[in-house]
């Protein structure tokens, strides 16, 4: 979860005073952890209790991911990029709504963007982060092997457009709108660093 949302909201539930707030907040970015983690390590609150009150607060329920099936249908109507960017696991489709289960369901981005990624209506879970995590790495894979495919797909057409002894002109080659965009990006992420 987002550590200031969560943050916030226990604070704003009377669970944390602002000095709890930074003192956890300090932890999290000195340990590393999960904010959910600090904030169960510390004592404040229990992590089964931390869940249930974010779903009262937004009306809905928390969810055990790990007992659940996903059809391949199901997983299909959020795409993996979107799935693993927005912390989304898709847990039923009625037809009309489109139920999930959130890493950050206090963030309501994460619905508007789940909304226009998949054009239906959207109905949030909360369940542990670790949990969505896991079965987002099971069923969608991970981002690594996804740029690994579209690495070898790409290898393979340009190798499939140039024969063994053909000779490439790197300076056409270099002109292609694409390249010059990745080569402003990366020239970009230099200068930033």
């Amino acid at each position: 979860m987002n550590p200031e949302m969560l943050l916030s909201f226990l604070r704003d539930n009377a669970v944390i005073d602002d000095a709890q707030m930074s003192d956890l907040r300090d932890e999290q970015s000195r340990s590393g952890k999960s904010i959910e983690e600090v904030v169960a390590n510390s004592g404040v609150i229990r992590l089964t209790d931390l869940y249930q009150m974010i779903a009262q607060a937004l009306g809905t329920e928390v969810v055990d991911v790990t007992t659940m099936e996903f059809p391949a249908d199901l997983l299909s109507l959020v795409p993996p990029q979107t799935a693993r960017l927005q912390g989304v696991l898709p847990l039923d489709f009625d037809g009309h709504l489109l139920r999930v289960a959130v890493v950050n369901p206090l963030d309501p981005n994460v619905v508007d963007n789940l909304r226009f990624a998949t054009q239906k209506d959207i109905g949030i879970y909360v369940a542990p982060a670790a949990q969505i995590y896991t079965m987002i790495e099971r069923f969608y894979g991970s981002e690594v092997s996804d740029m690994e495919e579209v690495l070898a797909s790409l290898a393979g057409d340009a190798a499939a457009k140039i024969g063994l002894g053909d000779v490439v002109d790197i300076e056409s080659a270099s002109s292609a709108p694409i390249v010059k965009y990745v080569n402003t990006v990366l020239a970009q992420a230099i200068q930033a660093r």
